[in-house]
């Protein structure tokens, strides 16, 4: 069962919803989200005595009686993540999901911020952290999106500030922090600032002498070789998403789709599974379910699907999620690439090309 969001009315919270947020008096705090026209997939908070769901945009705090809440949210590794930059080092551990009255003070940044530099705490040295070390990350999920399709994530903030009251709603780079409704306004950008993300997978630095162990197989190259998701560092703008083999293609590293064209790059990171075993192409047809974990979710013209994890980012910071084609539609298997906002379509690297498909599958919380 993956994150799940559950339609509720008149101030009702359903079973098994999470409570992230708390009033200052005390009273717990969940999130809640309305699909608001002409202003898209909006986040806020709800609690019973609210008779209704409060969802902060166009600078206002905008009650609704209809809303969903998330739910389940424990189902899957999770935790909150600062969603912008603190400095070089904080205050957080390996494996450990910190509760809310923590999430404020500790954490990890998703990919998608520090300008496509990815940092995460070392596994060996607990004191400081460093881009592109080998552990689990925190992986924004997309939660909500603008009316024009921009990702939404569900936030935390401490507001008034220095109060106890911790208060969902929303962030995206753009905002440069959390927006929440308070006493009937939408208080802007506040900082610091927490979002929700998936932290069941990492990235492990690559080689051309193959991948890691443990690397999360999530594609068929048209021989039928296993194909690994991968991502760039440094070679272009931010963190691209791509593939790679085993044998990294006889050295040449991952393959990116980058302006028009499938390019090699031999520094690179593979994503990886802890509790993920290989399993033989050769075993059982293909289906979509044939790859044994993550939670891969349709997709089509663009659009990003509820609970897609942000794995990697332009250069500008931009959200971006991994995209698997189709069995068939890009050769002969099914290929590895990215999706971002903005795109009519996902990219894939193949053939020396940049392909654009239009349906596709996105990795999604799971």
């Amino acid at each position: 069962m993956s994150l799940t969001w559950v339609s509720a009315s008149g101030g009702s919270v359903p079973s098994g919803a999470v409570a992230v947020g708390v009033e200052t008096t005390g009273e717990a705090l969940y999130a809640a989200r309305v699909n608001i026209p002409g202003e898209g997939l909006q986040l806020g908070k709800v609690r019973p005595e609210f008779k209704g769901a409060w969802i902060p945009y166009g600078g206002s705090e905008n009650f609704y009686k209809d809303y969903e809440v998330l739910t389940n949210a424990t189902v899957f590794p999770y935790g909150y993540s600062w969603p912008g930059p603190i400095g070089n080092s904080w205050d957080a551990e390996i494996g450990k999901i910190n509760v809310p009255t923590e999430h404020t003070r500790k954490g990890y940044a998703p990919p998608w911020f520090w300008n496509g530099a990815v940092y995460a705490l070392s596994s060996n040295n607990p004191g400081a952290s460093s881009p592109g070390n080998q552990l689990r990350e925190y992986h924004a999920i997309k939660c909500g999106e603008e009316q024009d399709g921009t990702p939404l994530f569900a936030a935390l903030a401490t507001y008034p500030t220095n109060s106890s009251g911790l208060v969902p709603g929303k962030a995206n780079p753009s905002l440069g922090g959390a927006n929440v409704g308070y006493g009937g306004a939408e208080i802007a950008g506040i900082t610091p600032a927490t979002v929700l993300c998936d932290v069941s997978t990492g990235f492990v630095n690559g080689s051309p002498s193959g991948v890691p162990a443990n690397s999360s197989n999530y594609g068929l190259d048209d021989d039928g070789a296993p194909l690994y998701i991968a991502r760039s560092t440094g070679q272009f703008p931010g963190l691209q998403l791509g593939k790679v083999r085993a044998d990294g293609w006889g050295g040449n590293g991952c393959l990116i789709s980058y302006g028009g064209k499938e390019v090699a790059c031999t520094s690179y990171q593979v994503m990886f599974d802890p509790a993920f075993e290989t399993p033989d192409p050769a075993s059982a047809p293909y289906s979509n379910n044939f790859f044994p974990t993550g939670n891969w979710v349709a997709g089509n013209n663009g659009s990003i699907p509820d609970g897609a994890l942000v794995l990697g980012c332009e250069g500008d910071g931009t959200p971006m999620f991994a995209a698997q084609s189709l069995h068939g539609a890009v050769g002969n298997g099914v290929h590895l690439g990215k999706i971002r906002h903005g795109f009519a379509g996902a990219s894939i690297p193949h053939g020396g090309n940049e392909v654009w498909v239009t349906e596709y599958m996105v990795l999604c919380a799971s």
